[in-house]
């Protein structure tokens, strides 16, 4: 958006879990700013902490020592502007591709026709488009991980967190998944 101002910011963030000598510092002071359309990977052991501070953007941890800030608004608690895509299925069994797409603006009681006309967007965006009827037990691993991202995509987040979505795939399906996301990226910002 040409903005020279960041869209988020991390600013000397901590989180320790438990008190004494068994607490566990999973964050330690950690600061990078994210700007307007950036793509930034944060890359770690296993344990160190990122899916702990993605949690904290998130909003889902609202107890930590530091700042996060979106477009200079402190967070504290989940906000509109940032969506989550997790490692876990996270697919509504009972509810077709679209319907599992539409949710979000069914929960702001969007009407039918003009949610599934922005659901077809992204089902169209994500490689689905003919698969709409079809329900999760269906589709394979890489096209529930689609549906989660287009699902994601729909409710209109700044922030999109993506907490290793692509590591329950096999290797030629995370490739083929991680192409798209780049696709996805570079069309949507």
């Amino acid at each position: 958006n040409g903005s020279t101002e960041p869209q988020l910011v991390i600013d000397n963030v901590s989180k320790q879990f438990g008190e004494g000598p068994g607490a566990v510092l999973a964050v330690d002071r950690v600061s990078f700013n994210v700007m307007p359309g950036e793509f930034v990977a944060c890359i770690g052991p296993s344990g160190c902490g990122k899916s702990t501070l993605f949690n904290m953007i998130g909003g889902l941890l609202t107890e930590y020592d530091g700042d996060i800030r979106i477009d200079g608004e402190r967070i504290s608690g989940s906000h509109e502007y940032v969506g989550m895509v997790f490692q876990e299925e996270s697919t509504f069994p009972w509810r077709n591709v679209i319907d599992n797409v539409s949710f979000p603006l069914e929960l702001r009681k969007m009407p039918k026709s003009e949610r599934y006309d922005r659901a077809q967007k992204f089902v169209d965006l994500v490689g689905l488009k003919g698969f709409e009827k079809r329900v999760p037990s269906e589709l394979s691993g890489g096209m529930k991980q689609r549906v989660s991202i287009a699902r994601t995509l729909v409710a209109g987040p700044r922030i999109l967190l993506m907490d290793e979505p692509f590591a329950a795939l096999d290797a030629m399906t995370r490739d083929t998944m991680h192409d798209e996301l780049e696709s996805i990226w570079e069309r949507t910002g």
